[in-house]
């Protein structure tokens, strides 16, 4: 649904080389509203599917042109594996490109496979230019589960680069760069623990496959500081930690893994 919606059109002719008519070529969308549900499948609109199966199985012109779209104010609510997301955001596609969009996300939490995240309002942020995308999200974390490790609360952000996705591959075919900061309270392992933690990661290499099968492989970089903490019974302070790999390489699926020959340093 939406508030409201104004359509622009614009003639065709042979002064353009086309056959005289009247083709849809701007939309502009007030507060509309879509609720996407994240399943193994993929993303689905419930009841607009089948329209969209439709529309898109029918034969399209070779000179047609996409519709410009622009959206002021959209709600999107997502349904996934760790509940629900809200975004509230400002988006404009071109051709069928999104090529920028502005927003916040209301607080939620995100999972992925033994990764939890429970963050607080974010801002999330995407532009497009000449086939690649960059993407970034800042957030307040709440608390997380790295695996067996505890995370405190703290704030997150994530930087990504990357061909523009297509139908086959999220991230699409060539090179991606990553990078990821974190800083928080503490983080807690069994008896183990680390205070006033400050962490940083970085990737840039390939990445094949879809989502279930998702596989990176590349060259990374990670640095911690810690302020002090308590590890096997001993107390220590400002802890430094870095590792390096030119060689990295995570599959997520049934038989994933990571593997990496590192570089380790301490200070």
């Amino acid at each position: 649904t939406t508030e409201r919606a104004q359509l622009s059109y614009r003639l065709t002719g042979p002064w353009r080389g086309e056959a005289f008519g009247v083709e849809l070529e701007r939309i502009e969308l007030f507060a509309p509203e879509i609720s996407v549900h994240l399943t193994p499948e993929g993303p689905s609109l419930g009841v607009l599917d089948p329209l969209i199966a439709e529309f898109r199985s029918r034969p399209t012109r070779p000179d047609a042109v996409s519709p410009d779209v622009i959206v002021h104010d959209g709600r999107l609510q997502v349904d996934h594996e760790g509940g629900q997301a809200l975004i509230h955001a400002d988006a404009e596609l071109r051709q069928g490109i999104l090529v920028r969009l502005s927003g916040r996300l209301a607080p939620t939490r995100l999972m992925l496979d033994d990764v939890i995240l429970d963050l607080g309002e974010a801002r999330v942020g995407l532009v497009t230019r000449e086939g690649r995308v960059s993407a970034s999200l800042v957030a307040a974390l709440g608390s997380g589960q790295l695996g067996e490790m505890a995370v405190g609360p703290g704030t997150l952000s994530v930087a990504i680069n990357a061909p523009y996705p297509d139908l086959n591959a999220p991230l699409g075919p060539g090179p991606i760069t990553a990078v990821a900061n974190l800083r928080a309270a503490s983080l807690a392992r069994g008896g183990d623990t680390a205070r006033a933690v400050t962490a940083s990661a970085s990737f840039k290499g390939l990445a094949s496959g879809d989502l279930d099968r998702l596989a990176l492989q590349g060259r990374s970089a990670a640095r911690v500081d810690i302020g002090s903490g308590q590890f096997a019974g001993a107390r220590f302070a400002g802890l430094v930690g870095s590792a390096q790999s030119d060689d990295l390489v995570w599959r997520r699926g049934p038989a994933g893994g990571l593997s990496a020959r590192v570089r380790l340093g301490v200070q």
